[in-house]
């Protein structure tokens, strides 16, 4: 059986179907990636927190947010959420781990973490032990040596 060789037949689009699929496929690709218009995106960012690890038994945050908002959410730890702003702190947090929480809405849900530790166990003084013995290995024998005087003085006449 012979086979066809001639090459398929090539369709021809508008311009304006073109530009219109062109679009639909930079639509999806930008969702799929999760982009969005510059001006409009939802974002956030902790910009102030505590160091990862401190004696502070307060905490204070604050967050830059873009784009479009519809409400700003915090919450400490497993509590619930609650409408803040832009800042928020927190008194008498526990010792132990924690974890603060910022969430924006808006063209999208953004939220952002941060984790810190709270040790106020005092540290503890160094111990040495052995003392200056401890710098030798091994018996050492100590040995007076020079003149001896008859009449017990210690002392030349």
């Amino acid at each position: 059986m012979p086979t066809d060789c001639r090459s398929p037949r090539r369709r021809a689009f508008s311009p304006r179907v073109l530009l219109s699929a062109l679009a639909a496929l930079t639509a999806a690709a930008a969702l799929q990636s999760g982009v969005a218009d510059a001006a409009t995106a939802t974002n956030v960012a902790i910009t102030v927190k505590p160091a990862a690890v401190t004696r502070a038994t307060t905490a204070a945050f604050a967050w830059k947010r873009t784009g479009k908002i519809t409400s700003t959410q915090c919450k400490l730890d497993r509590n619930r959420w609650r409408a803040c702003r832009t800042s928020t702190s927190y008194r008498s947090v526990k010792p132990g781990l924690h974890m603060f929480s910022v969430r924006v809405r808006g063209t999208r849900t953004v939220t952002r973490t941060a984790s810190w530790r709270v040790d106020v166990t005092a540290p503890t003084a160094p111990s040495v032990s052995g003392g200056s013995d401890a710098w030798f290995s091994g018996v050492r024998t100590i040995a007076a040596t020079g003149s001896i005087d008859a009449g017990g003085a210690g002392m030349a006449g």
